[in-house]
């Protein structure tokens, strides 16, 4: 969100953007989206930093053999000051930057988990209102791909860089 508003905001200073299972607007829309950030909400009101980033963990990191991935995010997102997370959390659905994708007339890449929240069906259709912009979807990951899937990732960013 921050690299976007940026390249919105002073596009002078940004030669290319990558954005990575990201959303351009973070307002629910539908039933199912306004439920999952009431529960996301409740999970802030009432259970420690601790135990949401367990329950997170286990979502972003299913797979047997990524027990180790799920204990690095759990300490390190454990570290979140909670008002704070909830301040940013709330200002978060204030923003959308959907209706300015046009401006942006610099070189972008948007690589989705093929399995992240956000289905890679409407990251598609916001990749079509930025006029540079090409969607990479990597397989078998969520929405932790530079660390569930770190080899594949860095490819697709490393060509994207070299050819920009």
């Amino acid at each position: 969100m921050v690299a976007l508003q940026t390249a919105l905001e002073r596009p002078e200073l940004i030669r290319s953007l990558t954005l990575v299972n990201t959303l351009v607007e973070f307002r629910p829309h539908t039933v199912r989206q306004r439920f999952a950030l009431f529960s996301r909400r409740m999970m802030l009101r009432w259970l420690s930093m601790e135990r949401i980033a367990s329950i997170l963990a286990q979502k972003l990191f299913p797979q047997a053999n990524q027990t180790e991935l799920r204990r690095q995010f759990v300490v390190r997102w454990s570290q979140n000051d909670k008002k704070v997370y909830q301040a940013v959390f709330d200002q978060m659905l204030q923003w959308s930057a959907r209706e300015r994708l046009g401006e942006l007339e610099l070189p972008a890449l948007v690589i989705a988990g093929q399995e992240d929240y956000t289905p890679v069906v409407q990251k598609e259709a916001y990749v079509r209102l930025m006029p540079q912009a090409q969607l990479r979807v990597i397989e078998d990951s969520r929405h932790g791909t530079p660390v569930d899937q770190p080899g594949t990732f860095n490819a697709v960013l490393r060509e994207f860089l070299q050819s920009h």
